[in-house]
């Protein structure tokens, strides 16, 4: 496997470190260095598996809540534009009210 890094003129060293490292972590390299690099008892890659299983559905449980957020978000902005636009076709709602009671 190999990495092409293509170099700009103005880029400087650590900008390029940083691009090289996020495409190995994309990659898998380094994981699966770390993986190589020494033996792992059976115990500790069930659990080791078992917390990236966990991590994944917080992740994803974390993205619905956001997403659900915003949903209700834009609905209560719908919700209270819909009643602007009622008082307004109405002529002002309380206004209207307030004068005729005072008409009587």
């Amino acid at each position: 496997m190999t990495i092409k890094i293509t170099v700009r003129d103005n880029d400087s060293l650590e900008t390029v470190l940083k691009r090289f490292k996020r495409i190995c972590d994309k990659e898998g390299i380094k994981k699966a260095l770390r993986q190589y690099s020494y033996y792992e008892k059976p115990s500790e890659r069930r659990r080791r598996k078992q917390k990236e299983r966990l991590r994944n559905i917080r992740k994803q449980l974390k993205a619905k809540n956001k997403a659900r957020t915003k949903a209700l978000a834009r609905a209560k902005v719908r919700a209270k534009a819909n009643a602007r636009k009622a008082l307004a076709l109405d002529g002002g709602g309380e206004t209207a009210a307030a004068s005729t009671s005072a008409e009587s």
